[in-house]
């Protein structure tokens, strides 16, 4: 059975295709004009030349507006006085991961245009290998962001409830915390790394790794059943996750309500916070719907389609997510305050334009 990654961010497509290992002649098609061996390598088309251009260029000219706009949006994160260092660590780690998406995204192009990735003869490590790592840290980063996103939930759920008791030991474990929220994810894809090998000695390449045949990330044969337990049902835990994020920010938001603020700028910045959470979860769940939608409902397509809507898409949704993150701590310049000096000599010209008016 050909499984394809339905998760919250990934890029597969959903078709039919291998169940058990088997070596037999010819090709099989799993849509109009894709084939694949029976070993699970895409074979090239000529149905995708006139696209991988495009696809290529596209992706350098988005990897570079990654590059830009989340080096911008770390640095904004770093000298953000107001934010403790607790919640700048959840906001990097996060940040890290758009920018691996743009690093994945300058391979991913080379990889369409020189096929090389999808060779799984090399030394000391074959490009399929190398494939495979780069695709599962990619694929595992994108559910980090939504696991750091419930570590930053907790944070601030720890800040407005049991009258802040236990913050000061859940900002102590802040950088830990981070990094095993950002590692399960990806040590989860890297663990489905694998091949199954019929009795006859006939290889047949499992998950996960980028085809440039398709433009998406695909996994055509589970090598277990605690890998196949994976492929099908991780992005249903992760959306419970994303569940349980978004009761627990209402909570925090319904908490941040109710305490009485001292000043202006604490209202503001409780309206800050309500607007960002509210934006980042609608354009979180708008994806996943449209991600859900396009998985199992458009299941043979073109290969351009996959990559416009599974590449393109997720690509500008972490834009804005990037966007709202850099809106929310970019800080104002301080208004330069006048010494009373400079206000005691602005007084005298003041006045003695006064008198040479008068006269």
């Amino acid at each position: 059975m050909m499984t394809i990654d339905k998760g919250r961010m990934n890029m597969g497509s959903q078709n039919s295709g291998l169940d058990v290992c088997v070596d037999l002649s010819g090709t099989h098609e799993v849509s109009t004009g894709v084939f694949y061996n029976w070993n699970g390598l895409p074979i090239p088309s000529i149905s995708n030349d006139v696209q991988k251009d495009f696809v290529a260029t596209s992706m350098f000219l988005e990897a570079l507006l990654a590059l830009l706009l989340n080096i911008f949006c770390a640095t904004t994160i770093f000298r953000n006085s107001r934010l403790s260092k607790a919640v700048k660590c959840y906001l990097l780690f996060d940040c890290y991961c758009r920018l691996n998406e743009a690093f994945t995204f300058i391979y991913q192009a080379h990889c369409v245009l020189t096929w090389t990735c999808v060779n799984p003869i090399g030394s000391p490590i074959s490009g399929l290998m190398i494939n495979r790592l780069v695709t599962s840290f990619h694929l595992g980063m994108l559910y980090s962001m939504q696991m750091l996103g419930h570590g930053l939930c907790l944070n601030r759920l720890f800040a407005v409830f049991f009258n802040g008791i236990f913050y000061k030991q859940v900002e102590r474990i802040a950088l830990p915390h981070s990094v095993i929220l950002w590692a399960l994810p990806i040590g989860v894809y890297l663990y489905q790394i694998g091949d199954l090998v019929n009795p006859d000695g006939f290889r047949c390449y499992g998950c996960w790794f980028f085809t440039p045949l398709e433009f998406c990330n695909t996994c055509m044969v589970t090598w277990n059943e605690t890998v196949y337990f994976l492929t099908k049902r991780f992005d249903y835990i992760m959306y419970g996750i994303l569940v349980t994020t978004v009761i627990l920010d209402v909570l925090t938001l319904w908490k941040v309500r109710r305490i009485k603020k001292s000043s202006q700028s604490k209202q503001r910045a409780d309206v800050r916070l309500s607007i960002m959470l509210v934006t980042t979860h609608l354009i979180t769940i708008c994806f996943l719907l449209g991600n859900y939608i396009t998985n199992c409902v458009f299941t043979a397509e073109s290969p351009i389609f996959y990559y416009l809507i599974l590449k393109v898409s997720p690509f500008i949704v972490h834009c804005i997510l990037g966007c709202v993150v850099i809106f929310f701590n970019l800080q104002s310049k301080p208004q330069k305050v006048l010494r009373p000096s400079s206000l005691t000599v602005s007084n005298k010209k003041g006045s003695a334009i006064k008198r040479s008016l008068s006269k």
